[in-house]
């Protein structure tokens, strides 16, 4: 892999690479319908554009008015919004800027709507998942939440976009439960997968292991997938290679950490992830003034647990 690439060109690639010591990528005969109209089998490379681009796929659940689908990493994703452009998974750095800026007239919802409002701690409650998703409601963000609480989510607020992770805090799952569990969440209302990297692996060297497991993930289900690195347990070659890895198996963004281990988003991490894809930069950001840090920094998306706040102080300064 080189350094960073220009368009992303591991994103392009159609193989699903080699685990590490040459061992090859699994074969499951657990199927699910992608929404194309035709089975497809866990692990299997997605290497058509229509399946790419499909955004409102359904599986026994309701179909839904969403914001949220696959990036093929040329230009804005495809949207079922108004024909804005701010209805995408993600915009191109610094194209909000005006949005940012009080003085410039832009639309607020351009900016709150990256905001994913999250509640993920071990002791996380319905109610608490509830208060999220209203909050969410009020001021047009997504919302990240448990995987255990998606089914309640998707029925108590169907317009907003759910989030929720896979592999969750640590990414030492084996790569069969993580692709079920991605697969899980989406049959139960996920509108977009953040999976763990496994960190471990990568400090190892595996690199192979690392891309061949998150390619299998990416393949497992029809809706984004942002990848969580835990940049601050990282050195910066090992965030970069981190970050090659990533491109190289088709995600759709980069997310720097879980918040549930040391440190969180930094300005210079954030820089450099963004010079490989797209950036939800999460752990630590707590106000506006951090927020619009991030996003100047190259962040497309914020996570946050004080998505509220946030949202209330950036729109506070449109008034």
């Amino acid at each position: 892999m080189e350094g960073a690439a220009a368009g992303h060109p591991g994103r392009q690639r159609d193989d699903v690479a080699t685990g590490h010591g040459g061992a090859q990528p699994r074969e499951s005969h657990d199927e699910y319908d992608r929404g194309d109209g035709e089975r497809h089998r866990v692990g299997q490379r997605r290497d058509d554009e229509a399946a790419r681009q499909h955004l409102h796929v359904t599986s026994g659940r309701p179909e839904r008015r969403k914001r949220s689908g696959r990036h093929d990493g040329h230009g804005p994703a495809t949207s079922d919004d108004d024909g804005s452009g701010t209805g995408g998974v993600f915009f191109p750095s610094g194209a909000l800027t005006g949005a940012m800026d009080p003085d410039t007239g832009g639309d607020p919802a351009a900016v709150t709507e990256r905001i994913e409002h999250t509640v993920l701690g071990p002791e996380t409650t319905p109610d608490d998942v509830i208060a999220v998703l209203d909050d969410a409601i009020e001021y047009g963000m997504r919302a990240c939440i448990p995987p255990c609480y998606l089914e309640l989510a998707d029925s108590y607020a169907p317009t907003v976009d759910l989030v929720t992770v896979v592999g969750f805090p640590h990414g030492q799952h084996t790569t069969d439960a993580k692709c079920h569990e991605a697969a899980g969440a989406w049959e139960a209302g996920a509108d977009e997968i953040d999976v763990v990297l496994n960190v471990g692996r990568l400090k190892a060297g595996e690199d192979d292991a690392v891309e061949s497991e998150l390619a299998e993930v990416v393949a497992a289900v029809p809706v984004p997938v942002k990848v969580i690195v835990e940049a601050p347990l990282l050195s910066e070659d090992e965030l970069r290679r981190a970050s090659e890895c990533v491109a190289a198996a088709d995600a759709d963004f980069l997310k720097t950490a879980t918040g549930f281990s040391e440190g969180g988003a930094t300005v210079e991490d954030v820089e450099i992830m963004s010079e490989y894809l797209p950036v939800k930069a999460s752990g630590g950001v707590g106000s506006w003034a951090d927020a619009a840090a991030m996003f100047e920094a190259g962040a497309e998306r914020i996570g946050a647990s004080s998505g509220d706040v946030i949202a209330r102080e950036f729109l506070d300064q449109q008034q």
